[in-house]
């Protein structure tokens, strides 16, 4: 599938009429671009069915883990847009976090490509611009690590190395960033978000077909 989706990006960014994305996104992309990605295109179809599938596996897993099955409302999930992010050398996102047209929604990541060398594989920590987290995604919900052990205070920071293939889904309000890195190559990402609905998507389907119908009998 990654391939497949490499293979489509890269007639995408040939293609003179290519719809950037860059002016609904907050990635600061320099040298790369933000692309939309049309669910009419059925390789990009497939990514609009898979996370709408996760984002529903999401939150039944939600609802067991915190003894909520049986309260969470959602029971139907539609991916409302999707973009490509291709990052160069010295591209980055600032902290952010996506809108929802829903009460509750997710979003989530994909990388395809990553640049050889983008980061330190050796480091361990920060220190001495070691590099470690270059081109790495964090995410934020909280401090960053525990000031002493009576204070109580867990970190509360997540960091994720890519790797082409490796998907990430979450809630859609959870504060991200994305590092810049210095390595030659494309780090290339699909992301979108989901919106969460109280009714199937059959049952929506079937509503907006009877509000079609209702509007054109009022006509």
């Amino acid at each position: 599938m990654v391939d497949a989706l490499n293979v489509e990006l890269d007639r995408l960014r040939d293609d003179q009429n290519r719809s950037s994305h860059g002016h609904t996104l907050v990635g600061q992309m320099k040298r790369g671009e933000q692309l939309g990605l049309s669910r009419d295109n059925p390789v990009f179809r497939k990514v609009y069915a898979l996370v709408e599938q996760l984002a529903m596996t999401y939150v039944e897993a939600f609802g067991k883990q915190t003894s909520l099955a049986g309260e969470i409302p959602w029971v139907g999930a539609q991916c409302k847009d999707l973009w490509s992010v291709h990052m160069l050398a010295g591209d980055y996102n600032p902290m952010h976090d996506h809108g929802c047209d829903t009460e509750a929604g997710m979003s989530f990541v994909l990388w395809t490509r990553v640049p050889e060398n983008m980061r330190n594989d050796a480091a361990t920590n920060l220190f001495d611009s070691s590099g470690y987290l270059d081109g790495c995604i964090k995410f934020f919900n909280g401090p960053f690590a525990q000031r002493g052990p009576m204070q109580f205070r867990p970190p509360k920071v997540l960091d994720i190395v890519p790797e082409p293939g490796k998907f990430v889904i979450f809630p859609h309000w959870l504060n991200h960033t994305v590092y810049p890195f210095v390595a030659d190559g494309e780090r290339t990402t699909i992301s979108g978000n989901v919106n969460l609905f109280g009714k199937t998507p059959e049952e929506l389907e079937k509503e907006m077909k009877e509000n079609d119908k209702t509007s054109e009998a009022v006509s």
